[in-house]
């Protein structure tokens, strides 16, 4: 027997399906082997027998050196592969027409689902979905119909949120054919987390939404004092030499209201911004300092409106970044003085909850809220006037994100009751937990 008869007697007893490729996204293939296994090939009796024509196999071993040489090396390109498919994060496997599991890569062990060694021959749908009982599982479908018998081998792509897995997946299963390519005898799985790039997505999407409402709710707020300041300067001008010192002193406080206003505007957007970007250090809150702070900065406001307002003489101790949790008390503070009862009412309080966490809350008595206008509280560049009152788009974005950021919720509470009014309130985790 020549070397090349030997290697051409070689190829049909591998049985590789050449047409049956795993295709990567580098654009490197492997051809999935269907039949038996290869090291059939590198037994040999070690017993001299004769053969039919004479020889001996240790003659005929002498020739099949070929044979051992390509099971060496297909061999080899095996244990490659396999090393790349499992350092892979997604999980990769080969099923049959029984969507049992042929192989499987090393995911399995690091989604913990079980261990590669023990899963072989196990159906694939009831290793990822153990519990399911639903009547329309989406993975026993896809495989289903990727194993259906057809002319439409191409790949089956799907996408969604796997409550089994809790993680959002993308599933893509390429049918295998046989080796007459007539039936499918194998499928490739494919099954990708893409909650990351969900989150990324959906982060994105509200970025955007985010920043319409920002241009819109910006432009607003800022063109009215604006506007204001404008009318009162040209009204001083043309007032100066004629009019009497009492009605110039009122147009330049009127100029000197809508300035602050404007500095404020400016700096609730500096602090928008930098409780979206910046990383603070959560440290134990002196809150009646903050809240003494909160209506030290609002004191205008407050002898204006004779509001009365009740602080408690102690409070909880709670983690957080002062700076930002007098802005959120000023922005409550504010809103329950405004929109609260004739005369207003205004009760400050903290407590903590059976979760361990400090609960501290603004309660007016105003006319309240409906449900279906506290459901649009909160929500990122929400006038208040879009929900029947009054008040700024900033305010309560601002409080929300702040929260947030701090490992907290916020959220209202009202029966939208008369004289009852509105409780609104912030959670933060305790300095003691």
């Amino acid at each position: 027997m020549t070397t090349s008869k030997a290697a051409a007697d070689v190829a049909p007893r591998l049985s590789i399906d050449t047409r049956s490729v795993l295709q990567s996204e580098s654009g490197w293939s492997l051809p999935i082997v269907l039949a038996p296994d290869l090291s059939d090939l590198a037994r040999k009796d070690s017993s001299p027998t004769m053969s039919d024509d004479g020889q001996t196999q240790a003659e005929d071993a002498a020739a099949d050196v070929p044979a051992r040489a390509l099971f060496q090396i297909v061999e080899q390109a095996k244990r490659e592969w396999e090393s790349i498919i499992d350092v892979l994060p997604d999980l990769i496997c080969l099923i049959d027409r029984q969507g049992q599991l042929i192989r499987i890569n090393r995911a399995v062990e690091t989604w913990r689902l079980d261990r590669v060694e023990t899963v072989k021959g196990r159906v694939l749908h009831d290793l990822v979905h153990p519990a399911c009982n639903l009547p329309r599982c989406y993975l026993a479908f896809c495989i289903q119909q990727a194993l259906t018998p057809s002319a439409d081998s191409a790949s089956l792509e799907y996408e969604t949120f796997d409550p089994s897995l809790a993680r959002h997946v993308h599933v893509s299963i390429r049918p295998a054919p046989d080796r007459a390519g007539l039936a499918t005898s194998a499928a490739v799985v494919v099954i990708r987390d893409v909650s990351e790039l969900k989150r990324a997505e959906q982060q994105r999407e509200d970025l955007i939404a985010e920043l319409g409402a920002f241009a819109h709710t910006v432009a607003h707020d800022l063109k009215n004092p604006l506007g204001l300041i404008i009318s009162y300067a040209d009204l001083l001008e043309s007032e100066l030499s004629k009019d009497p010192a009492g009605m110039t002193l009122e147009f330049a406080r009127m100029i000197s209201r809508m300035s602050y206003k404007l500095n404020n505007i400016i700096d609730e957007l500096m602090i928008l911004s930098q409780a979206r970007e910046a990383e603070v250090l959560l440290t134990p809150l002196n809150m009646t300092e903050i809240v003494r702070q909160a209506c030290q900065r609002l004191e205008a406001v407050i002898e204006k409106s004779r509001v009365e307002i009740h602080v408690p003489e102690q409070w909880p101790a709670a983690l957080g970044y002062a700076p930002w949790i007098e802005e959120v008390w000023v922005n409550y503070i504010s809103n329950a003085v405004k929109y609260g009862g004739q005369p207003p009412h205004v009760e400050l309080g903290g407590a903590v909850q059976p979760d361990g966490q400090v609960r501290c809350w603004v309660r007016d008595n105003g006319p309240g809220l409906s449900p279906e206008m506290q459901a649009k509280l909160f929500v990122p560049f929400t006038r208040l006037a879009q929900v029947h009152t009054r008040g700024h788009g900033l305010g309560l974005s601002i409080v929300r994100r702040i929260i947030e950021k701090l490992n907290g919720q916020v959220g209202v509470e009202s029966r939208h009751v008369p004289g009852e009014g509105c409780t609104f309130y912030f959670v933060l985790p305790a300095a003691n937990g």
